[in-house]
């Protein structure tokens, strides 16, 4: 309840010659504050949870990415080592054939070049 009374003197006596009060239910204003209030509270609190899930989602995802990149940098590496071999046993390879052939290994480097019975020295 809200009461708001204003009294009228007279200015000879002093005394009270008349009241105008006011009485007002705010019952329901205040019912209405205070589910605004619960409802802005419970917000809040469910804006601070989603944050909270979410930081901890940027957390993991952060992890997982610093995993896939020690896993891409070690299998990188891991996959190099036999092409260095596979380029190695190549080179071997295309040297001694350029030794025992002449020219037919030197064409061996080349990429998709295979060698044809015409690539074969004549015989002598």
């Amino acid at each position: 309840m809200h009461e708001k009374c204003e009294h009228f003197r007279d200015p000879a006596t002093g005394n009270i010659i008349r009241s105008v009060g006011m009485v007002q239910d705010i019952t329901e204003r205040k019912q209405m504050e205070e589910e605004l209030r619960k409802s802005h509270d419970e917000l809040e609190l469910r804006v601070r949870e989603r944050t909270a899930e979410l930081s901890a989602a940027v957390t993991m995802l952060e992890q997982a990415n610093t995993e896939l990149q020690e896993f891409t940098h070690v299998t990188s590496h891991d996959l190099q080592e036999p092409l260095r071999k596979i380029q190695t046993f190549c080179d071997l390879i295309s040297n001694a054939l350029r030794g025992r052939f002449g020219q037919i290994g030197t064409g061996l480097s080349a990429p998709g070049h295979k060698l044809s019975p015409a690539d074969a020295p004549a015989p002598g």
